[in-house]
């Protein structure tokens, strides 16, 4: 059984497709309204992301774990005022849910439903 993490990333080559996506769309909404923190916040954690991971870097677990944004997200944009921030808080999830486990192409396709105990423990 296929989880939602899958709607967006199916691989690395996905996850870095969505997260130069992602940052063009943040950096847009902080020009557009930059006296929002928000965005700026996203900004700069999309971009570590790119830092931690560019020329096939895996991620230290401190670095996965400082990000922040569903949290923020959960705070700030639900409901979503927009279907357009709908969407990109959509992706934002995903990226970082991706980031945490960063898994290889495989172990991800390979999650379902029963290994969700494993990253959300009661």
């Amino acid at each position: 059984m296929a989880i939602i993490k899958h709607r967006f990333i199916h691989s690395r080559e996905d996850f870095f497709r969505l997260l130069d996506e992602c940052l063009e769309r943040v950096s847009d909404f902080e020009q557009k309204e930059p006296a929002y923190p928000v965005w700026r916040l996203f900004r700069i954690e999309l971009e570590e992301m790119k830092q931690w991971t560019e020329a096939g870097r895996t991620p230290a677990v401190e670095e996965r774990q400082s990000i922040m944004m569903g949290r923020i997200i959960t705070r700030e944009f639900e409901p979503a005022p927009t279907v357009e921030i709908q969407h990109l808080t959509g992706r934002l999830t995903e990226l970082q849910f991706y980031f945490k486990h960063w898994k290889d192409d495989d172990a991800w396709n390979s999650m379902d439903d029963t290994d969700m105990s494993t990253y959300f423990p009661l």
